[in-house]
């Protein structure tokens, strides 16, 4: 392989994208494709570019006495929750294109709370619960069809 194709204009549809096939010559014969470039270098301050930074939520502290169930989900599901808490919770239900679907405050006094997900289409949703605007548990939970 002595060569390499060029697209000039990889955004243009068809014959204006001006493919040159041969377009570039390499600086010595290879059986294989030249190594890829490293891309995950980290944060990049003051980068053009937006998709080096991983975004995601972050817990503001572990909360493992928070129990979402069951899991595959029909009808309804169950936020089980231990003492301490004081004061209420925020519930969120998200499609899979990150939609909120349903947002319910929850009880800081019950043990637990029993969420209604009759008329939702079977599928994955994700849930997040919140405390003063912070989250303290994420996951997801699959709905599945009623019998």
């Amino acid at each position: 392989m002595n060569y390499l194709h060029v697209i000039n204009h990889p955004d243009e549809p068809g014959l204006a994208c001006e493919v040159v096939q041969h377009g570039l010559e390499l600086p010595a014969y290879s059986l294989t494709m030249p190594n890829y470039a490293n891309f995950r270098l980290g944060k990049w301050e003051g980068s053009p570019c937006d998709t080096i930074v991983v975004t995601g939520t972050k817990l503001a502290f572990p909360f493992p006495e928070v129990a979402v169930y069951p899991n595959p989900a029909c009808d309804y599901l169950m936020v089980e929750y231990k003492g301490g808490i004081g004061k209420s919770l925020h519930f969120s239900l998200f499609d899979v294109l990150g939609r909120m679907e349903m947002h319910e405050e929850l009880s800081g006094e019950a043990a637990s709370q029993r969420i209604d997900l009759s008329g939702f289409a079977p599928g994955l949703y994700f849930f997040k619960i919140e405390r003063n605007g912070q989250a303290v548990k994420t996951g997801k939970v699959t709905v599945a069809e009623s019998d």
